[in-house]
């Protein structure tokens, strides 16, 4: 018996299930359409639609193609671009993946018209073919397995270099989709990441540039959490933030493989902000093109927050070319059974929601309470507060600001009142649901009664300092301290305490008597003199303030956590006149707070786009700004490097924050100084043997400092 051969073959019938019945929408089109322009290194797509003369022109300058580039890549469905031109490219200096893996785009255009004129040159000659739908199908019907378009007259093709495509006789189903311009230029906005001057690529519709104002939802979002490493132009088209964007983890691992993600998820005012123009979604994309339209819908969040959230998610893995491709042929959603989809899903699910889920709801409220919380004296008791009783008062106050029967003054004696009888206000039952009426006369009887106990500062003593040290004029009587009252402002005499000009003050610090010494075993913060004058009791309120200064920094938890940590040893060192343990701490204080304001996102971004001139030297040294690096590296290099410590941290802060030497109190330097033990030997009578006053000294530096800090932007 001779040797049989067997053979696979293909027909044209498979083409209208991978062209026109595969494209269910307009912006779906486009985007395959555009997408080819980017893979051709193009960095302006222009698109015009004419409905009266039924035509739709896409023209990019891209390098464009020569006959044989149309006759074997072009023409030829299931091209497999990536294996024979590579996968990345680079354009005026920055780098582009290619977007087409499949090689079936090229047939998107038959689901929105019935002819197709393709018109390229790649600089030298000018090449084109016409196809028509009805021909084509002809020879799918008869069952051929080549069909060969008209060729283009040469003097019909005008494109010097890049490839302009003419879409006639557009299919009726279609045409309503493309009369609304505005609304095609929003949905084919959302369909790419790329589209934008940081990436040099233009895409206008009838000659106006896809923008930011194309992406409406962006400018509606309130609180913002980026992934990873993001690009700050994020942040800066997002021009309605109420806070500073938070940053999460970026790292999914599947098998054992970790990959890395990019991109936003936020939260807008009102869900119709984001469900009128559909998009009420977390969109997926893989070098910068739409994957899957929507991946919250398929999570089952049940909380509120849900309604309100949108975003786009980077995740390049998904695409990558030694993987699986699990895009679907219309590249709107994924093959949901792949391990990478799962974990991206849990990644979306444990990390991402449930990062807003931590404090949306309170950061509502406090939009509806900036006028209680500028009164600093609300504010710094606002902030000393754990979230459960942050969303408790926040309640209270937006409740009070709602009184529409109650003027600003009232409203502020009000708000102030909160301070003094919180415990009572959170103990009654849904305080906030009474009738206006119930809720003013509760207030009243409280602004009648003088018999409320002192607030406690976190340390367990009342804290009337922090209560009673309120510049505002407008506070009524019932709130003002007595005379005679012990908490009164301690301020009064800690200048005389901060300068050390008292001897008398001086030999009594440093030979504490019986009521300033906290009893043995017990934590000496714990039990402060009663007497304000005491500069033990002034020294606690310092104390206090730097810690609820810090408490406010935009900083990791982990690194504040650190330097609370820290200021509470130093606190404890003061207490028992240990000065120069007290410094030391006090030290670490400033130091650890450079660190984290050095780590912080946003100086990140700053320090990384600083002409290579203006950067501190410190950070030239350790050599990570010599290429573009990923933040998170630079952000470790700085936390790690044997080359930076304080006195680099401190010069790197100087650069970016002018101004914080140049105050009448001891300064960064001395800090470090006063921690050197060399110092000590060398100027003794400068660094040796620290008291209490000098202890004092240091904390009221500090003090200006963290404040100096906490108020800086970049």
């Amino acid at each position: 018996m001779s040797e049989q051969a067997y053979s696979v073959g293909i027909g044209l019938s498979v083409v209208p299930y991978i062209g026109p019945d595969l494209y269910s929408n307009v912006p779906a089109v486009i985007s395959e359409l555009i997408a080819n322009a980017w893979d051709a290194g193009a960095t302006v797509v222009r698109i015009n639609i004419n409905l009266s003369n039924d035509t739709l022109t896409i023209e990019d300058d891209g390098k464009g193609m020569s006959f044989g580039d149309i006759n074997t890549k072009y023409l030829r469905i299931g091209f497999k671009k990536r294996l024979t031109s590579g996968t990345t490219f680079v354009i005026n200096g920055k780098q582009r993946h290619v977007m087409g893996r499949k090689g079936i785009g090229k047939l998107a255009p038959f689901a929105l018209a019935e002819e197709l004129e393709i018109h390229s040159s790649s600089g030298q000659e000018r090449v084109g073919c016409i196809i028509k739908w009805s021909e084509f199908k002809s020879a799918i019907d008869s069952d051929a397995t080549e069909f060969k378009p008209t060729p283009l007259v040469d003097s019909s093709n005008s494109v010097n270099k890049g490839t302009k495509l003419i879409l006639r006789n557009i299919r009726d189903d279609k045409k309503n989709s493309l009369k609304d311009i505005s609304k095609l230029r929003k949905l084919v906005a959302r369909r790419f990441t790329v589209i934008h001057p940081d990436h040099d690529f233009d895409v206008q519709i009838d000659d106006i540039s896809i923008t930011d104002q194309d992406r409406p939802y962006l400018h509606k979002v309130e609180f913002l959490w980026c992934l990873g490493d993001h690009n700050q132009s994020i942040s800066n088209s997002c021009t309605n933030l109420l806070r500073n964007p938070i940053f999460i983890g970026d790292t999914i691992s599947v098998n054992g493989t970790a990959y890395n993600v990019t991109g936003w998820v936020g939260t807008v005012e009102q869900p119709s902000d984001i469900s009128a123009d559909g998009n009420a979604t977390i969109a997926i994309f893989a070098h910068g093109k739409l994957v899957q339209e929507d991946i919250l819908g398929e999570l089952g969040e049940k909380q509120v927050f849900a309604s309100y959230v949108v975003g786009d998610i980077q995740a390049n893995f998904l695409d990558y070319d030694d993987e699986n491709d699990i895009v679907t042929p219309d590249r709107q959603r994924l093959n949901q059974s792949d391990p990478r989809y799962i974990k991206l899903r849990e990644y979306v699910k444990s990390v991402a929601l449930s990062e807003i889920s931590k404090n949306w709801s309170l950061w509502r409220l406090e939009r509806y309470i900036s006028d209680a919380l500028s009164i600093l004296e609300i504010n710094e008791w606002y902030s000393s507060l754990n979230k459960s009783k942050k969303d408790s008062a926040a309640r209270i106050f937006r409740k009070i600001s709602e009184l529409k029967n109650l003027g600003s003054d009232e409203k502020k004696k009000y708000n102030l009142s909160v301070i003094d009888h919180f415990d009572h206000l959170s103990a009654i039952p849904s305080l906030t649901k009474l009738r206006d009426s119930e809720f003013i006369e509760v207030f009243k009887k409280l602004c009648q009664s003088n018999t409320s106990t002192p607030p406690k500062s976190e340390n367990g003593a009342s804290d009337g300092a922090s209560t009673s040290n309120s510049d505002n004029n407008s506070t009524t009587d019932d709130s003002k301290p007595n005379e005679d009252d012990q908490t009164s402002n301690p301020t009064d005499s800690s200048e005389s305490a901060g300068t050390g000009s008292s001897e008398n003050e001086t030999q009594t610090n440093a030979q504490p008597d019986n009521d300033d010494q906290a009893a043995e075993g017990e934590r000496p913060e714990g039990n402060r003199p009663a007497n304000p004058k005491s500069p033990k009791y002034q020294a606690n309120y310092h104390f206090d303030t730097i810690r609820k200064a810090i408490k406010q920094m935009a900083i990791e938890k982990e690194l504040k956590d650190v330097a609370l940590f820290d200021l509470n040893e130093a606190q404890i060192a003061y207490n028992n006149t240990a000065s120069k343990a007290c410094i030391v701490m006090l030290g670490a204080v400033v130091e650890g707070i450079m660190l984290a304001t050095l780590r912080r996102h946003d100086v990140l971004l700053k320090l990384n786009q600083m002409p290579v001139s203006d950067l501190p030297k410190p950070l030239l040294n350790i050599g990570i700004l010599k290429q573009p690096p990923n933040l998170q590296e630079l952000a470790n290099a700085i936390a790690t490097s044997r080359l930076l410590g304080f006195e680099e941290y401190r010069q790197i802060i100087i650069k970016l924050i002018p101004d914080i030497e140049n105050q009448k109190v001891e300064n960064i330097q001395h800090f470090r100084n006063s921690v050197h033990p060399y110092k000590a030997v060398e100027e003794p009578n400068v660094f040796g043997n620290p008291d209490s006053t000098r202890a004092m000294n240091y904390i009221t530096s500090l003090e200006i400092i963290v404040k100096q800090v906490v108020a800086w932007t970049p």
